[in-house]
């Protein structure tokens, strides 16, 4: 009887991590989840099976305790990391190293470049180099478009008000789920010859404008639910009332003008890099 390779997760109570960590569990994959911290997610985990390591991405250590007893990973830079994504990164890949993974197959984005205004986007650019480089390690990208999560953050006013309201004007995007994204990780994971060094974008099913994608959330709710698009100095000055990290909002600000340009001039940019 062939042993399946342990598999850790980081960000395994997260969006992508968790539906990695139990499509993993239920193809009966031995899964170490690392998590920030216990909770009902975690426990979640534990009662499907999984391994539960709570650790911290600036901890070389908790990387390497977590990494005893496996032999591939999916790493996830969680948004709590801001600008620490390259020092979780670098400590992850160095243990990984030391750990002599066969894969790790990582979480990038659609925009990652070098030159890109948003800071956490030039240092995804840079982790996704840096996995590149691991000595003795292989590596494969996930390189996500726009996430079809990112709508549930006006969840509320579309249930309690039909009302879609965002910055999006009329643009088009292929937004695809949690579970798809995971579907991919898990089978370059589970079969990652053929997927060595090899960048792959999950996308949904068709190209939708919030019109349309209003119209799916009717659907659903079986009420009328019309799109508000609103201005982005509006929608960040909301996402800012609903507690969300101030640098999150200010990377989010350019991640909307690339869902549909508005033209922003340079002096707008400029005021908006952290």
């Amino acid at each position: 009887m062939t042993t399946k390779p342990g598999i850790l997760v980081t960000a395994a109570a997260g969006k992508t991590g968790s539906a990695v960590a139990y499509q993993l569990l239920e193809k009966g994959y031995p899964v170490t989840a690392f998590v920030r911290r216990l909770d009902h997610r975690s426990k979640a985990l534990a009662q499907a099976g999984a391994k539960i390591i709570v650790g911290d991405y600036t901890e070389p250590d908790d990387f390497k305790k977590a990494m005893q007893g496996v032999q591939r990973a999916y790493y996830c830079a969680p948004p709590a990391l801001r600008i620490n994504v390259l020092h979780g990164a670098m400590n992850f890949a160095v243990m990984a190293a030391d750990a002599r993974l066969e894969v790790v197959v990582t979480l990038s984005q659609w925009l990652a470049q070098p030159k890109h205004p948003s800071i956490a986007t030039r240092q995804t650019y840079i982790t996704d180099r840096v996995f590149d480089w691991m000595p003795g390690v292989d590596s494969v990208t996930i390189n996500t478009g726009w996430f079809a999560d990112n709508y549930m953050a006006v969840l509320g006013p579309i249930a309690q008000l039909g009302i879609f309201p965002f910055a999006l004007g009329r643009g088009k995007t292929a937004p695809v789920s949690n579970e798809d994204i995971a579907r991919v990780v898990v089978e370059t994971l589970i079969n990652p010859a053929s997927h060595i060094g090899k960048i792959y974008r999950p996308t949904g099913p068709e190209l939708l404008d919030p019109y349309q994608i209003a119209a799916i959330f009717a659907k659903v709710l079986g009420r009328p639910v019309k799109y508000q698009d609103v201005s982005m100095q509006m929608f960040l000055k909301a996402l800012k009332v609903m507690n969300m990290d101030p640098f999150l909002i200010s990377q989010l600000f350019y991640y909307l003008d690339r869902y549909f340009p508005f033209g922003l001039s340079q002096e707008s940019i400029q005021a908006r890099i952290i």
